[in-house]
């Protein structure tokens, strides 16, 4: 895992991966550490023979493996479970359970289709956009009607946010479009209109009536300002300048300016 954890445990050879997330784990530590801020997408599949494989051959943590094993065959609550393995690696302390544990009586009281959607949104905040979209895609195939015109609006906007994180930019504005008409928020039209001027299109006709005219000239007025802020800001960047070179010295210079970023990163983990 990313970042620095004080690990006296045995490290394993070979790690335990998270499909997904692209997280692979080392240790007992990290996995109370994957445990305890990753709690929201973590489903019933984890507690499956690998994870069990793991502890026992590459963590050589047999008896503890056993302990928690037990709470699995006795159906014991998933997240009865899960706070057996912080308490069996006593990594967080008793005081950090017990706000693991209110986090968990939250995400009880969701409904299946919320603690979906929030899965989906804690895998976008991360980045991972394919993962959260799949999710988001299932949600709205499966619809029924369990969720509320503004739930489903609310996936909606979440898809055309995926979509444009990935330069989709029509795509963003079809989703974007479906959002309106279960939800008409003016956020939701707001973003319409500054994708619009983004991809240099109108507003659909339909939509134009739902937006005041006062408005839409503020809307595009912070669009103008946001633009010229980046367009200043990526001027300023020094590497900003590469690219205005011929495309044998850009390629040179991008080496070199790459080759000083991984001598950086090397030099941090030392």
């Amino acid at each position: 895992m990313s970042g620095y954890l004080l690990c006296s445990s045995r490290l394993a050879t070979h790690p335990y991966q998270v499909e997904g997330l692209g997280i692979r784990i080392y240790s007992a530590e990290e996995l109370c550490y994957y445990i305890f801020h990753h709690v929201q997408v973590i489903g019933e599949e984890f507690l499956e023979e690998p994870l069990f494989t793991f502890l026992e051959k590459e963590l050589g943590l047999a008896e503890e493996s056993a302990h928690i094993r037990k709470y699995v065959e006795r159906q014991a609550e998933f997240s009865t479970v899960l706070t057996a393995i912080l308490r069996e690696f006593r990594y967080y302390s008793d005081q950090e359970i017990g706000q693991f544990q209110g986090r968990l009586d939250a995400l009880g009281k969701q409904t299946p289709l919320e603690r979906q959607c929030k899965r989906a949104d804690f895998l976008l905040e991360k980045r991972r956009v394919q993962a959260a979209f799949h999710i988001y895609e299932n949600i709205m195939a499966g619809r029924k009607s369990r969720g509320s015109q503004q739930f489903y609006g609310m996936v909606a906007q979440r898809m055309a946010v995926c979509c444009l994180q990935q330069f989709q930019y029509s795509r963003g504005m079809k989703y974007l479009q479906a959002a309106f008409q279960e939800w008409p928020d003016e956020r939701i039209l707001k973003q319409l209109v500054q994708v619009c001027l983004l991809c240099g299109k109108e507003l659909p006709e339909e939509l134009l009536k739902n937006a005041d005219a006062s408005r839409l000239y503020q809307w595009k007025q912070e669009y103008e300002q946001s633009r010229d802020l980046a367009e200043t800001a990526a001027a300023s960047c020094p590497q900003a300048a590469i690219f205005d070179r011929d495309s044998i010295r850009r390629k040179e210079e991008l080496k070199r300016y790459m080759a000083d970023l991984k001598k950086e990163y090397r030099e941090m983990t030392e």
